[in-house]
């Protein structure tokens, strides 16, 4: 039982998003609460809702940053990240 090979590893797209603070993630619910308009989210929505989040972006994170961490959750390429999945990998990934 357990894992077969090596040690898991997050994508690198993802890693500056891991380990995030509680208020930080906190911040991008209550933004996604006020912008978010569905579960699918196109980019632009995508980005609103990170950028509106102030504590996550007191971090210091880049658009092209978001851009890689949307290309990574869009793994079947349609131009759309599901939100709940989002903020569910973000929140396990800093250990809530």
């Amino acid at each position: 039982m357990g894992q077969a090979f090596g040690i898991p590893s997050a994508h690198v797209d993802i890693r500056p998003f891991t380990n995030l603070p509680k208020e930080a993630l906190q911040s991008l619910w209550t933004s996604y609460n006020l912008l978010g308009e569905g579960w699918g989210l196109e980019l632009y929505d995508f980005k609103a809702i990170f950028q509106n989040a102030p504590q996550l972006m007191a971090l210091g994170f880049s658009e092209k940053q978001l851009d890689g961490l949307f290309d990574a959750f869009d793994t079947d390429r349609n131009g759309l990240v599901d939100a709940l999945e989002m903020l569910a990998v973000l929140a396990l990934a800093s250990g809530m």
